[in-house]
Order: structure tokens, then C-alpha cells, then sequence
């Protein structure tokens, strides 16, 4: 399990290998959640991929985890300014 508070909102993180399973749940500051489930034994791939803008008027850049699944939307979780933050998170989560 990974639980991280954001600004709006918690970002719990469930993975079973027994249930073949993920779960990511956002709780924003209302207490409303947003579930989503996907099966661990169709993940493709998993990516930190570089997101935002580089303009003169804009610097947007950040970094994301994105779960890459065969058949369903990916899940974008982990979002930071800093690539090697996610890379940190990443491996203090398989010590778990």
C-alpha cells in the first residue's frame, strides 16, 4: 500500500498479487472517492514520462508514473517536478 497527501487530494495505492489486482483510489478534500481496478496480469509496461511545457511564458515540466495496461486506460500516478523523486518512491514501495 502507498499513501501520499496531495495538495487536493489523498492517493492510496493497493497492489494484490493474490487477487491479481490494483487498486488507486482518490480521496479529495470532500471525502468523495474515485476507484479504479485493473488486473495486474495485463500491465504492459510501466514509464516515468515527462509531461508540460518548456515555452518563454511556460515551465510546466513534471514527471509521472504511468501504468500502461493491454486492454484499459493507462493510470497516471506519482506526479512530481523531479524525475528522481517517482524513482525514489518506486524503490521505497518494493521494500514493502
Amino acid at each position: 500500500m502507498f499513501e501520499k497527501k496531495l495538495n487536493k487530494f489523498y492517493l492510496i495505492i493497493l497492489i494484490f498479487i493474490k487477487n491479481d489486482s490494483v487498486q488507486v483510489v482518490k480521496k479529495n478534500f470532500f471525502c468523495q472517492e474515485n476507484l479504479k481496478n485493473r488486473k495486474i496480469s495485463t500491465l504492459v509496461s510501466v514509464e516515468i514520462v515527462k509531461r508540460g511545457a518548456n515555452d518563454l511564458a511556460n515551465r510546466t515540466i513534471h514527471y509521472k508514473l504511468v501504468l500502461y495496461f493491454a486492454d484499459e486506460k493507462p493510470l497516471e500516478i506519482l506526479e512530481s517536478s523531479n524525475k528522481f523523486k517517482i524513482k525514489k518512491n518506486v524503490k521505497s514501495t518494493k521494500k514493502i
